[in-house]
């Protein structure tokens, strides 16, 4: 059977899931990179992949951000909006007690 050149190289490649089982970042978060153009990535189709040689160089030059536990960019999200909203809400209560004096 023939395999075209783009199947052929598509063989290369590991998916963002698979690059997270061999990484501390997350799926979500190695897709938002690959999105920058921070790590080496390609679309085929609708779905990113990358080479784990990659993925290990964008480790090696990022090791500040990599931490023991995968990020996990929803909880990281909630707990900014989080805070954001307790910043808003002291804002207004500061705001409404200098109303009263």
């Amino acid at each position: 059977m023939l395999v075209s050149q783009s199947e052929q190289n598509e063989k290369d490649f590991i998916s963002l899931a698979e690059a997270a089982k061999h990484s501390s970042y997350s799926q979500d978060y190695l897709s938002l990179r690959a999105r920058q153009g921070k790590l080496l990535a390609f679309k085929f189709g609708r779905n990113w992949k990358t080479k784990i040689e990659w993925l290990k160089k964008y480790e090696k030059e990022n090791l500040d951000f990599v931490t023991e536990e995968k990020i996990d960019v929803e909880k990281f999200n909630y707990e900014y909006e989080l805070n954001i909203f307790d910043k808003l809400l002291k804002e207004i209560n500061l705001f409404d007690l200098q109303k009263i004096k």
